[in-house]
């Protein structure tokens, strides 16, 4: 799916921040990896699906709110003045 979210549309196609990119089962059911039944999103949007805040707890979702986003999102506002 491009290496983006699909919920926020955030770009993680650069090979390091790949890994915050998650399969999310939509019906919440681990055994049905159906691609109908798999939403690609962002560690941030993970979090806020139903019975995933737990994942804010992890090393990786921090990383990623305080130091990886601020920076994608400072180069998306550089590439728009521009």
């Amino acid at each position: 799916k491009n290496w983006k979210c699909e919920k926020c549309q955030i770009d993680l196609s650069s090979f390091e921040h790949r890994i915050y990119l998650h399969g999310h089962h939509i019906d919440g059911n681990r055994a049905n990896s159906s691609h109908r039944n798999i939403e690609v999103l962002c560690i941030k949007c993970h979090a806020e699906e139903a019975l995933h805040s737990h994942i804010k707890d992890s090393p990786d979702y921090k990383e990623f709110v305080n130091n990886v986003l601020p920076a994608l999102e400072g180069s998306k506002l550089t590439l728009a003045t521009n």
